[in-house]
C-alpha cells in the first residue's frame, strides 16, 4: 500500500515539474484564413506524463497562447474580407472611413441616356440605392454639425440629386409614351366603331333602295 502511494506522489511530482513546450502553429502561404481554420497542436509530453493519464490535454494557457498568435499571423487578406453587414441605424451612416484631411473618392452622377437603356426593375433599384444614400448623406450633415468638423465630400448630395432628377426624367419619358399609346389606341378603336356603324347605316340604306325597286316593278 505504502508503495502505491508513493509511485502516485512521484507520477504528480513529475507531472507537475515537468516542462511544457509552447504549441507550435503553422503560418505557411497554404493557410485560408477564409474557408478553414487552424487548430494548433498540443505539444508532446514526456513519458511520465503519458504514463500518469492516456489523454492529451492542452493547458488552457496554451491554447490562449496559440489562438493569439493565429490571430496575429491572419494579417492581409481576412482584414480586408472580413467584412460585416451594416443592419438597423448603420445603413445610415457611411461605411467608407475617410481620415482627416483626405479626400474620398466617388463616382459622378448617372445621366439620362444612360438611363434610358435601363429597365423599370433596373431604375426602381437604383431609385432605393440611391434614396439611402440620400439619407445617410444627410445624416452625416446633421453629425458633422454636431461634432463642429467639416462635412465631408459636400458634393455627393448634388450628384445624388441630379441622378434622381435624371430617374424622374426618363420615368417621365415612359409614362408620356405609354400615355400616348393608349390615346392612340383608344382614338383607333373608335375609329373603327364609326366605320363599323357607317358600313352598316350603307348596308340598311341599300337594302331598303333594293325593297322600293321590287315593289315598283310588281306594281307596274
Amino acid at each position: 500500500m505504502s508503495a502505491m502511494r508513493s509511485g502516485v506522489v512521484s507520477c504528480l511530482l513529475r507531472r507537475a515539474f515537468a516542462v511544457r513546450r509552447p504549441p507550435v502553429v503553422s503560418t505557411s502561404s497554404s493557410f485560408s484564413p477564409i474557408c478553414s481554420t487552424t487548430i494548433p497542436a498540443a505539444a508532446p509530453r514526456s513519458t511520465a506524463e503519458r504514463s500518469c493519464s492516456g489523454n492529451q490535454h492542452v493547458p488552457h494557457r496554451h491554447q490562449r497562447a496559440g489562438l493569439s498568435t493565429l490571430r496575429r499571423g491572419l494579417t492581409g487578406p481576412l482584414s480586408a474580407r472580413l467584412r460585416l453587414p451594416m443592419r438597423g441605424l448603420e445603413e445610415f451612416r457611411d461605411p467608407e472611413v475617410v481620415k482627416a484631411g483626405d479626400v474620398p473618392i466617388v463616382g459622378r452622377s448617372w445621366t439620362v441616356p444612360e438611363l434610358r437603356r435601363k429597365s423599370f426593375e433596373d431604375l426602381h433599384k437604383l431609385w432605393f440605392v440611391l434614396y439611402k444614400e440620400k439619407n445617410m448623406l444627410m445624416s452625416q450633415v446633421v453629425l458633422s454639425r454636431r461634432s463642429k468638423v467639416p462635412i465631408p465630400a459636400g458634393d455627393r448630395r448634388q450628384k445624388v440629386k441630379r441622378s434622381m432628377k435624371a430617374i424622374k426624367v426618363v420615368v417621365g419619358e415612359r409614362q408620356r409614351v405609354k400615355r400616348a399609346a393608349l390615346r392612340e389606341r383608344q382614338l383607333a378603336a373608335k375609329r373603327e366603331q364609326r366605320q363599323a356603324a357607317a358600313a352598316a347605316a350603307a348596308a340598311e340604306g341599300e337594302g331598303g333602295a333594293s325593297e322600293k325597286g321590287s315593289q315598283a316593278a310588281s306594281t307596274g
